[in-house]
């Protein structure tokens, strides 16, 4: 099926401001959790690294329902998906508040993970559908300002609340936020006229996110967002905990300062369109490895919460940077089935981060986060430098 780009009419950018703020509180959903740790350990009398099953639980659910919602925005389309999800984030969020116990905060943070797997990598789907490929990741670079200032505002908002009102606070927050995009998305989606295409453009059942796997192209893809998910993005959800029980901190700084993972994503967002065009894909890559390897030394070694908030400046440019080109691949692997692609690609990710946070847990209890941070950060720039020389080159080749 030929890619059609959609003019950017008025009516397009209210729908991208709309996916913009979805995206944003769906991102601060995924890791609001990760400043909350050391107040769930002392309100329910677990061990910091016990409390890393609340992350793993939303994480691991957020992967597997990828493969639900990828046919389900194939079969009535996007925009109605993505409202829909909405409105359980708002529903499931609001639940976490009322918690009684840890076991039941796991419980329903797992259902709120499955409920926020509808929002980004259907926004991420639908923005493929509407931009061609030879301006598409600077576009998705753009995008990801809303979703980092989401898990900025998510890891900061969430301490300061905490310290303030007490971290269910932060979950009622969230619901309210979640309720008001919900109702902008309904209204945009019952204008959508997309919802019926899987069955004009072809008889018969529409292929699932299986079928894709038979490419061994898509595999490649998904192992290296696999091993991504799994070295880098699980392990920063122990900063707050580190800053907290290592620098006496309180909730809202270690919070903040975590948030200069995001400052070093929006520092690559602004500058990417120059940077794309003038360095390359393969070059920024290798920029990447060396950004994250630095990033991840600071922090494994660093002495003071400076050097901490440095190494995470650092680590996230890297990252982002690294994500970025991951994404746009991931919306170019089989354009006629964008959602379900995209679906699997969000799948692996957060199964690895999910994961990723398990094996992290056993680490930081055993050895201690600085080790966590130096084992990661060697394995991530093995991996970036695979991919540069395996995945980036296939993605130039192709054509607009």
């Amino acid at each position: 099926m030929p890619e059609i780009a959609v003019p950017l009419a008025l009516g397009m950018r209210h729908e991208r401001l709309a996916l913009g703020l979805s995206g944003f509180f769906a991102a601060a959903s995924i890791r609001a959790a990760d400043t909350l740790l050391p107040a769930l350990s002392r309100d329910f009398g677990i061990s910091a690294g016990k409390t890393g099953v609340a992350v793993t639980s939303f994480m691991l659910a957020y992967a597997a329902f990828q493969l639900i919602y990828g046919p389900l925005a194939e079969r009535y389309g996007k925009l109605r998906v993505i409202a829909a999800a909405l409105l359980a984030c708002a529903v499931a969020n609001f639940s976490q508040s009322l918690a009684p116990g840890f076991e039941w905060l796991v419980v329903v943070r797992a259902i709120a993970g499955a409920a926020a797997a509808g929002v980004i990598p259907i926004c991420l789907a639908r923005l493929g559908d509407t931009e061609p490929l030879v301006s598409r990741q600077s576009l998705l670079a753009r995008y990801s300002v809303a979703t980092i200032c989401g898990l900025m505002t998510g890891q900061w908002v969430s301490g300061l609340v905490a310290d303030t009102l007490g971290w269910r606070a932060a979950f009622v927050l969230l619901a309210a936020g979640f309720a008001c995009v919900a109702a902008i998305l309904a209204s945009l989606a019952r204008r959508d006229e997309t919802a019926g295409d899987w069955r004009r453009g072809a008889p018969g059942p529409r292929p699932g996110p299986a079928t894709l796997l038979k490419s061994a192209w898509v595999r490649r893809v998904l192992c290296m967002t696999l091993l991504l998910g799994l070295l880098c993005p699980s392990v920063f959800a122990f900063v707050p905990t580190y800053l907290k029980l290592h620098f006496a901190l309180s909730l809202a700084a270690a919070g903040a300062i975590t948030s200069m993972h995001g400052i070093g994503g929006l520092l690559y967002a602004g500058f990417a369109p120059a940077l794309i065009r003038s360095v390359g894909r393969r070059r920024l890559a290798r920029l990447a490895a060396a950004l994250l390897g630095v990033g991840m030394a600071c922090i494994a070694l660093g002495q003071h919460w400076l050097w901490i908030a440095a190494g995470c400046l650092c680590a996230g440019c890297g990252y982002y940077i690294v994500l970025n080109a991951m994404q746009t691949a991931a919306t170019q692997m089989a354009p006629s089935q964008r959602a379900n692609a995209v679906a699997l690609f969000a799948f692996c990710l957060f199964a690895g981060q999910g994961l990723g946070v398990l094996l992290a847990a056993r680490l930081v209890d055993t050895a201690g986060i600085p080790a966590l941070f130096a084992i990661s950060g060697a394995l991530v720039i093995l991996l970036i430098l695979e991919l540069s020389r395996q995945l980036l080159p296939r993605l130039d080749a192709t054509p607009p």
